[in-house]
């Protein structure tokens, strides 16, 4: 398997994906296979998840064509 993103801590920001190497243009990088929800359910998940201090936090949020995505 190549890694190709790693999961870093970022000043003032928390955590964060980044790339291990650089891509090519329409070179396949990650697939995203988790639920999409709106955002009040994102908020729910994202307070149960951080009172679980065995678990954290791991929401994914991103932008695609300007639609914003949970």
């Amino acid at each position: 398997m190549c890694v190709r993103a790693q999961v870093v801590e970022i000043a003032c920001k928390g955590r964060g994906v980044v790339a291990t190497r650089t891509f090519t243009r329409g070179e396949f990088v990650v697939e995203y296979a988790g639920d999409l929800v709106d955002l009040g359910v994102a908020r729910q998940r994202e307070k149960g998840y951080a009172s679980n201090q065995y678990v954290g936090c791991y929401m994914y949020y991103f932008q695609h064509r300007n639609n914003n995505y949970w």
